[in-house]
């Protein structure tokens, strides 16, 4: 059973890390998939009874497939196809995302002497997903990669319950769920009419842009 789960927390940890470097946002959301994919398994690891097996059913519909196809439909609609222009670049954002697993293992390792049955492996990954995530949301330029980012960081947050094997109250985290879907709907529609009004999706280049903008006097 744990190898089972350290397994799950090192390819989140990659999977992190894929996400940093990668360019293509159809890229992206596959990543995000396959995170969904991992954290669809942790309620089965931590305990295969009836609710665990439908939770884990539901966090699988949602995380691995719901989402990802939102957001295929929502590049689909604006035809994006790269973050041509991130606010840092990816070598820069793999020697940053470095920087800070070290820092989530020096973390975890804190945290575990005051808490000895710690999991160091689960909480470095959910420190460094929810990292990975906030990350993406500030120095990526692209609407959808940006949500991408919004989601990986709720994310590292249920891998931090998951990992410190908290009891998990159904109610609460259906809850987040759907809050996260309210969000990933309206996000896809909010980036359409970005794209509409501006021609591009672009978060940083929105001065001055689009049908309302000024035009100089001749």
């Amino acid at each position: 059973m744990m190898d089972w789960l350290q397994t799950v927390f090192v390819v989140m940890i990659v999977a992190d890390f894929a996400l940093l470097a990668s360019s293509r946002i159809a890229g992206c959301i596959n990543i995000l998939a396959l995170q969904g994919v991992m954290l669809s398994v942790l309620p089965l690891l931590n305990h295969a009874s009836v609710s665990n097996i439908f939770f884990a059913s539901l966090i699988f519909s949602i995380k691995a497939l719901v989402f990802p196809f939102l957001l295929r439909r929502a590049l689909k609609m604006v035809n994006a196809k790269r973050e041509v222009e991130p606010l840092v670049g990816y070598s820069a954002s793999i020697l940053i995302g470095l920087a800070a697993l070290i820092f989530s293992f020096w973390l975890s390792g804190r945290m575990g002497s005051f808490s000895p049955g710690m999991a160091i492996l689960g909480v470095s990954a959910s420190v460094f997903t929810m990292f990975t995530g906030l990350f993406v949301i500030v120095s990526r330029v692209k609407a959808i990669t940006q949500v991408v980012g919004y989601v990986v960081f709720e994310n590292g947050i249920y891998l931090l319950g998951s990992s410190l094997m908290l009891e998990q109250n159904m109610l609460v985290e259906l809850g987040v769920i759907l809050d996260l879907l309210v969000f990933v709907l309206l996000s896809g529609i909010v980036v359409f009419h970005i794209n509409r009004e501006f021609d591009h999706i672009d978060t940083d280049s929105m001065d001055g842009d689009g049908p309302g903008r000024e035009v100089p006097l001749r």
